[in-house]
């Protein structure tokens, strides 16, 4: 494997644990607000992971 030697474990651990959240969301949906749920699940963890992606880009740029 070429890119064994920089893949990261941490994005690996946050792939899973966000993808886990997702298809729990999606999976356990209850049948009277299943589209709503949907949406609120897939928005939530968007706007979440863009915090998290902002927040990091201000500390890598010493903004914070």
């Amino acid at each position: 494997m070429l890119s064994a030697g920089f893949t990261s474990w941490e994005g690996h651990l946050g792939g899973l644990l966000v993808g886990g959240a997702v298809a729990a969301g999606l999976a356990y949906a209850p049948q009277q607000r299943r589209v709503a749920t949907h949406v609120a699940t897939n928005t939530a963890m968007t706007v979440l992971l863009l915090g998290l992606v902002v927040m990091k880009s201000l500390q890598l740029t010493g903004a914070i």
